[in-house]
């Protein structure tokens, strides 16, 4: 794995979700008020998109106290381009080592899960968010990056 391209991929995604999100046309609420909220939901849409780009990665669901957070393991690899959403946390992508903690959110085995190609299956089963996914690869493609 090429951690150079898989963090210039993070960044290309990140940088066409906050564009987007500045612009307020995305239907999830957590893409409205991104980075807050939607460590989810952008989880699975850039699981989709790495593997898009022949990258397998897994779907980590951590947590702590009453809240959780989500991020992606990529072999050796955690990524997340949510982190930022908490105060304690400046930076808005992150590549490190593989781990089932993150921010002091904690994963089980059991809370990780294979992002696959058909799934989507917690977000993009409802159609609303195949419509953010696609204008968040119209915004990449637009802008060839």
């Amino acid at each position: 794995m090429n951690i150079t391209h898989l963090n210039e991929l993070a960044m290309i995604f990140r940088d066409a979700i906050e564009n987007l999100s500045r612009n307020g046309v995305f239907i999830h609420i957590g893409l409205k008020r991104y980075p807050r909220g939607s460590c989810g939901v952008v989880s699975e849409f850039l699981g989709r998109y790495l593997l898009e780009h022949g990258i397998q990665s897994y779907y980590i669901c951590g947590f702590k106290s009453n809240a959780s957070h989500a991020w992606l393991a990529v072999n050796d690899y955690i990524i997340d381009i949510t982190g930022d959403q908490f105060d304690y946390c400046n930076e808005k992508i992150y590549i490190g080592d593989i781990s089932l903690e993150r921010l002091g959110f904690i994963a089980e085995e059991n809370d990780v899960r294979k992002v696959l190609i058909n799934s989507f299956d917690s977000y993009l089963v409802k159609k609303p968010m195949y419509h953010d996914y696609d204008l968040i690869l119209g915004y990449i493609s637009s802008n060839k990056y």
